[in-house]
């Protein structure tokens, strides 16, 4: 199955898609990938499958626990109507979910916090995992956001962007959701590679524990906070303080940065 983001939108069809949609979507570095090269194909006035003019968020494994605050807040600020949750097969997020309660997996407590609601689901494998938890998000947002319209999706990885990468591996972070399209003036800002760059949005209180999945589970090695204004500056100056101190930070080596956003 191809990632159609806004199947709806055909020019034969004289249908168009609601413009107020926030798409909840993996981290996942092949979703970096696959939105930068829309957003080149779309400046070029070609059609693209990914469609980047949605309000994206990006949580490890697409998940909405733990960022309630930043997705009530962006659904009020933006008048979103519409949420959609696209999970994905080989996922990260999934197979640590698994680790954690088929194998025993040990994980600190802030990674714990948002991996328990997910423990209570019934599943076998990371395979059985992964077809059920973007409709288990799904179904959480729709009782916390009354009146908006939310559904779900799980995604073919392969059919988004098939890549082998062997090199250094990035993360972004992000306060703002909805300053798309700009990934490639995020990349370029970062000095991340396409093809290797994960990202994540939110608040720092809630995008820490994914920071600790991404370097420790995934063996990021750069972790670069990307501003988009000098208030994001000085916030994200003091939230760098702090994630340094932290002993994952420590332990893995991984690099922290930051980096200022000017749009094309």
């Amino acid at each position: 199955m191809k990632i159609i983001i806004r199947p709806e939108v055909r020019k034969d069809s004289g249908i168009v898609a609601p413009e107020r949609t926030l798409e909840i979507l993996c981290g996942d570095r092949r979703f970096t990938a696959a939105a930068a090269n829309a957003e080149k194909a779309a400046m070029r006035g070609m059609d693209s499958e990914f469609d980047i003019g949605r309000v994206h968020l990006r949580t490890a494994g697409a998940i909405a626990h733990g960022h309630e605050g930043t997705i009530s807040h962006v659904v009020r600020k933006e008048g979103i109507t519409d949420v959609t949750v696209r999970g994905h097969d080989d996922c990260g997020f999934c197979g640590l979910v698994n680790g954690v309660v088929n194998d025993g997996m040990q994980v600190s407590d802030s990674v714990m916090e948002i991996v328990y609601p997910y423990s209570k689901l019934a599943f076998r494998n990371r395979e059985e995992l992964e077809m059920q938890l973007a409709q288990f998000n799904a179904e959480y947002l729709g009782y916390l956001l009354p009146g908006v319209m939310v559904t779900s999706e799980v995604i073919h990885t392969d059919s988004v962007y098939k890549s082998e990468y062997h090199g250094e591996k990035y993360l972004i972070v992000m306060e703002s959701v909805g300053q798309f399209a700009a990934y490639s003036d995020i990349l370029r800002a970062a000095m991340a590679p396409l093809e290797g760059t994960y990202m994540v949005h939110g608040r720092f209180s809630e995008t820490l524990p994914h920071i600790e999945i991404f370097v420790k589970g995934l063996g990021v090695g750069n972790v670069v906070f990307a501003a988009f204004n000098n208030a994001e500056v000085g916030r994200m100056g003091a939230d760098i303080a702090v994630l340094n101190r932290e002993r994952f930070i420590e332990e893995s080596g991984a690099r922290v940065s930051l980096a200022k956003v000017h749009r094309s």
